[in-house]
Formats: structure tokens, sequence, C-alpha cells
């Protein structure tokens, strides 16, 4: 905007008559005036009572006003709205202490456009006295972009201070820093204004000045390469002392003012130096390990060229470093089968392979191809030396074989599982009792023994032998006395070898053993009252024979006498009937076939092992009939079965065991053709009968009531007559 015609000096005139008129003023005050006008802070003069006298041009431009709408205007006019009642006192305060001095010296000063947005000042105030009128002249400056600056500079400070690294700026004559981070202050232990006074060298240990000439030369010379910069590894030397590796970047960049400086960003590498040595070490115990173990692992590119190979030597191709650089496929050329696997996943397909090498070992190929985008960019391979594990499984293999055809049960039991589970089992194992691998053995123990079976083969030391002796429950229902033995496999774990053997001929060779021993004695008896009768009673009657016949020839009664005569007949055919006797009594009998009531007896004395007292039995001879002969194998089943359950459930004390045969009448409701009924009683004092939801499979007694009616008889499990339990088994001959 151009000066008003008359200038400054009108423009004050017209406002302050008491100043002199322009005609007064001189060339020089022209000049002086259109420098203010043209000075590039905004100059706003006014008068005692704060109204404008005169604002320059850079005012009309910092407030958006025309020179002509400021004149005559208080000055608070040009300050927010919130401001101006404050600044009327700031104004009669300077009009009674005028001084030049900055206005708001430590606060922040606004100004306000025309259109009402704000912005920030620095204002600079100076009393002007003229014709005896105080003025005061302000000079306005915008420091909005100083202000933007300085808070960019701001955070940048304080993202360079929050990094962990070290920046160091320095000159690139003696490289003395000029600014450092407080990271560098955390990372050397040296204050900020310590490093100040100090060079690079200062902190770098064993570097010669030298060296680091070459790593700076190139940065001086702009032959740093396309990203501007060298990488460094150095070791710095921090104020206590210690000695920290650490990589730097150090760039030359270019600046506006043209005074460049070197700037070092280092950062501590001591965690990935201790990474790196821990890789190592992993990677030279995994070596070992590879070695130890025969196994190979192997790297190649998409065309067959290895990139890595670590681990034991190969028996194709020697050395595992030596592979490193050259094609699998030249490699394999004298392996066929080799290279057409390796042919094979080169094409990106997964798979394994087994191949044998001519009087070599047999090794385990696997091939894991990268794909990426359909295509493979990397091919994995991992040989393993499977020559000891294939012998091992031919050996198991023929083991296993050899087990199988053992005569025993033999089975792996193992106690970890909180209870005996069956892991393996043979064919004779199966055969028996069904399979059961991977299952609870409570099918095969009774309940009652298995926490004596757990503890005990817990308790068992490596090599160790635990025989047990039960009745073991079949997948039909039925029952085998069976002898097993339970052997610690190892000290350290849970696992049992166990043998199972069915005693059913074992016991009935001790029944054999004890029939044998008991007509033994019975025979040793029947000697011993033979002697007895032959040297005592024998003769005994004979004197008193011939006594009486003594007496007959004194007798003169003849009736007496013939009554005599008939006694001493009698004592001889009582001699001679005796003799007889003695004579059938000193012969061996006959081995007759075995009998009902003998396999009865047999099966009580194998149950009451499982019993808490030897069971009371009764048996009615007549069980030994031909006609009960076809239900004999279904009767000691039924027999067996119930005394089982006495063992595992009842909690009796006493036991007593009937086995009674009684002829039908007329009336029997099976009819004339039945000959009789046989009965079987098994009677405890135990807990008495279970709930009736409780029959149900596992307890044999739909096996019993099976046996039962498949002779035209019944089954009744019932409360005994003053506690425990009756099970009554009847059938019909």
């Amino acid at each position: 905007m151009e000066l008003a015609s008359g200038g400054l000096s009108g423009l004050v005139a017209a406002s302050l008559p008491e100043v002199r008129p322009l005609a007064d003023a001189s060339v020089d005050d022209q000049v002086v005036w259109a420098m203010v006008d043209a000075a590039p802070d905004g100059t706003v003069l006014c008068d005692g009572d704060g109204r404008i006298l005169f604002a320059n041009r850079q005012a009309e431009v910092l407030f958006g006003y025309d020179r002509a709408d400021l004149l005559g205007q208080p000055v608070e006019m040009l300050l927010p709205e919130a401001l101006r009642r404050a600044h009327l006192g700031h104004r009669a305060g300077f009009a009674a202490r005028p001084s030049v001095r900055a206005m708001g010296e430590g606060t922040r000063l606004l100004a306000c456009r025309r259109d009402g947005s704000e912005f920030p000042v620095e204002i600079a105030l100076s009393p002007v006295e003229t014709g005896g009128q105080h003025l005061t002249l302000a000079s306005i400056r915008d420091v909005s972009d100083r202000l933007a600056a300085e808070a960019y500079t701001r955070h940048v400070q304080q993202l360079l201070d929050g990094t962990r690294d070290g920046v160091y700026v320095m000159s690139p004559y003696d490289l003395r820093f000029e600014y450092v981070n407080q990271g560098a202050v955390s990372q050397s232990g040296y204050s900020e204004a310590e490093l100040l006074t100090m060079t690079l060298m200062d902190l770098l240990v064993g570097a010669e000045a030298a060296e680091v000439e070459r790593w700076i030369n190139p940065l001086l010379a702009g032959q740093a390469g396309p990203a501007g910069q060298v990488r460094i590894e150095a070791v710095l030397r921090c104020r206590d002392g210690l000695e920290v590796p650490t990589e730097a970047d150090v760039s030359f960049p270019q600046r506006e003012d043209g005074q460049r400086r070197l700037v070092a960003l280092v950062r501590d590498i001591s965690d990935r130096r201790a990474a790196e040595a821990d890789r190592q070490r992993i990677r030279d115990q995994l070596v070992e390990v590879l070695q130890a173990a025969n196994v190979r692992v192997r790297r190649a590119d998409p065309d067959g060229t290895i990139t890595m190979a670590e681990g034991a030597p190969s028996g194709r191709f020697g050395s595992a470093h030596g592979m490193v650089g050259k094609n699998l496929l030249e490699l394999a050329a004298a392996f066929p089968e080799t290279r057409a696997n390796f042919e094979r996943a080169l094409a990106g397909e997964r798979f394994e392979a087994t191949v044998s090498v001519l009087n070599g070992p047999i090794l385990r190929d696997i091939f894991q191809p990268v794909m990426e985008n359909g295509q493979m960019s990397e091919l994995g391979m991992v040989t393993i030396d499977v020559t000891d594990l294939v012998t091992a499984q031919a050996e198991a293999a023929l083991v296993r074989a050899a087990i199988d055809e053992a005569e025993e049960g033999v089975g792996i039991v193992d106690l970890s599982a909180g209870g005996p589970v069956l892991r393996f089992m043979n064919r004779r194992f199966a055969d028996l009792y069904g399979r059961l691998e991977g299952g609870d053995l409570s099918r095969l123990v009774d309940e009652s023994r298995r926490k004596e079976l757990i503890e005990t083969a817990a308790g068992l030391a490596a090599g160790e032998v635990f025989e047990f002796h039960q009745l073991l429950h079949q997948l039909d229902g039925s029952t085998l006395a069976v002898d097993a033995e339970f052997q610690r496999l190892d000290g350290d774990n849970q696992l049992l070898l166990v043998r199972w053997r069915d005693a059913t001929a074992r016991l009935a060779g001790e029944a054999e053993r004890s029939d044998a021993e008991t007509e033994l004695a019975l025979a040793d008896e029947r000697e011993r009252v033979a002697r007895d009768l032959h040297d005592t009673v024998i003769q005994e009657l004979f004197a008193a024979g011939m006594s009486l016949e003594a007496t007959t020839s004194r007798l003169k009664d003849p009736v007496a006498g013939a009554r005599i005569s008939t006694v001493v007949d009698q004592i001889d055919q009582a001699i001679r009937q005796l003799r007889a006797s003695i004579f059938a009594t000193g012969r061996p009998r006959s081995a007759g076939p075995r009998n009902t009531s003998s396999a009865i007896q047999r099966l009580v004395l194998e149950a009451n092992r499982m019993l808490p007292s030897p069971a009371a039995l009764t048996v009615d001879p007549a069980v030994d009939d031909q006609r009960w002969r076809a239900a004999e194998e279904d009767l000691l089943a039924c027999l067996r079965e119930s005394l089982s359950n006495v063992a595992r459930h009842a909690q009796a004390s006493a036991v007593h065991v009937r086995v009674t045969v009684s002829p039908n009448d007329a009336n029997d409701a099976n009819g004339p053709s039945s000959s009789g009924t046989l009965t079987v009683v098994v009677e405890d004092d135990g807990v008495g009968p279970p709930p009736s939801e409780r029959f149900g499979p596992g307890h044999g007694l739909e096996n019993v009531t099976a046996r039962a009616l498949r002779h035209g008889g019944s089954f009744l499990l019932s409360a005994g007559s003053h506690r425990g339990t009756l099970a009554t088994w009847t059938i019909h001959g």
C-alpha cells in the first residue's frame, strides 16, 4: 500500500494537531518513514490512549486490515477478545514506566487477524516523545514458522532421545561430538556435557586413526555407495570401563546451510552376539547329535545345488560339508534309485523313501520341498540311518512271533495310568481272555484283589517276580482258574511282564494227587485194621470158640451142649468172614472213573483260596448217578460262578455249599418222566443280594440262569434265612 499524500507526518498531524505539519519535515524524515514502512516486521504507532496513529505495510499484511481501517482505532482490536481487558492494564503500566523492552517477556503472546484467526507474535515496545506527546512504537513479528520449527526440532529430539541407540553428530575434521542424544548418554555412561568435550577416538577400543580414516574417508569422498552410509562394527568403552560390542551406521548428510556433519547411529549388539553364540552352541550340539544319530540334514535350491549340509558323513556322498556347492543329481549319478528320488523331490513332491546302499547301511530319505506361488523355492532333505531300527524291528517281529506261539498268555501291563492297563498281549492271551490291549484289567482281575495286585506289583524291584492265583472272567461269562506271574521290566517305569497260565490241569493234577494220597491213607488204615483184626480179634474169637468146645464136653445137658456147638459154629463163620474181609481190604482198589462229587470237592478246594475261610461242603452221593453226568459241566460252572461272586461281592465270613438230589413225586410239574431234582445251594452270611438293577452283564448271572434252563431248571438269588445271600440252582433229571 502506497503512502497517502503528506506522508507519515500528515497522518500523524491529522490526529494530533500539536504535531508539526509535513511542510516542516525535511527530506530526511521522508526517507526515515519510508524505511519504517518497508520494514519486515509490522510496525504500529499508538498515542497515550492506545489509538493507532500509524501502521506500516507489514502490519497490514500481518493483520489483514487496510491501513485506513486501523488508524484511530484502539490497539486492542489487534488482540484476541479474551485478552483485550487485561491489555488495558498492561498499557497503563507501560505508560507509567515507559522503556524500550519486549512485551510480555516470558509469556506466549497472541495476535488476532481481521478474520478472527489467532497467531503467535513477538512484540518490542519503544516509547516515542514528539511535540510534547508520549507515543508508543510497537514492532510486531509473526513467529508461527519459528515456533513450528522449534516444535518440530523438539519432536525430533524427543524421538532421538526415545531410541535406545546412540546418536552422535560430530565434526568431519576432528570427530568431536557436537550433539548426542539420550541414547548415547545411556549407552556410554557419560553425561551429555562430558560427551560434547570428547571425540569418537575417546570411545573406541583398540581403533587406530588409520582404521577410522578407512571407515570415514569413503563418506567424505562421496564413495559410500547408494545408501550414502557405511556400517562398521567396533567396541565401545563405557565410562565404567565396560567394553560393549556395537554396530554403527555412519552417514554424511547434506545440509541447507552447507555445514555438513558426520552422523553415527550406534546400537549395542551385545544381545545379538550372545544370541549368535547361543545359536552357534546349539548348532554345534545339533551337529553332534546328528552325527551321533547318523542323521544328515541338507538343503538345496531348485536346480539341485546343495546350499547347506550338516550331520554325519554319508555312505553315498562322503562328508556333509564336502557336499555344499555340489549338485544332487550329479552326486547321485552312481545311485539310480537315489537319483530318481531326487528328481521327484525337485519336482515338488513330498515323500519318504528307504534305500539300501550296497554293502552299506539302510537309509531313509525324507524330502520336504518349500513351495512359493506354486513353485519350489527350496528343498529340505533329512537322511536317517535306520539300519539298527530295521534290524531291531525284524528281531522284534521274530520275538513276537515266538511269543505268539507260546502256550501261555503273555502281556505287558502299564501301571502308570492309575490302574493295570494292558498294552500288549500274545495270541494265547487273546484266545483265553479276548482282545484287551489298551483296556483295563478289571475284566480279568477281581475288584477285591485289584488293589492288592497294584500295590504289590508297584513295589516290585526290577526283575522281581510276584505270583498271583485267582479265577478270571472270560468273555462268555465263565470263569477260569489261572496262575499268573508279574515281573517288573524296568525299575524306572511302571511296565510289568505278565504271564498267564490255565491252572485247570494243575488243579486237576493236585486233586488227583490229593485223591491218591487219601486212598493211600485209607489203604494204610485198612492194613492197620486188618492187622488188628487178624492179630487180636480173630485170635480172641478163636480162643473163645475153643473154650466153648471144652465146656461142651463137661455139660451133661444135651440141649445146652447143642446150643454151645451152634455158637461155636457161628464163631467159626465169623472168623471166616473176617478173614475174607481182611483179604479184600489188603487188595488195591482199581482206579475207576472220576465222579461228580470229587469234581465238586476239588472246585470248592480251589475256591477256598479266594474265600475268607474254607467253605463248608455237603454233597449227596447220588450226584454221582449217571443221569446227572450230562449236567456236570453246567453244575460246576454254576458253582464256580456263585463262589466267585461270594469272594468278590459278599464280604462274608462263612460259606456253606449243599448239593442234594431228591426224587420227584407223582404230582411233579415235570411229569412222570422226570426222575429227580438236583439242587445246588450256596449260602453266605455277607451283605446280602444286590439290587435287581445291578443284575447286569459282567456278573455272569444270565449265564448261570441259561445253564439251568438248558436242563429244565431255574436259578434264584434271594436273601438268606438270617442274613447274607442264598443262591439256588435247580435242574431236573
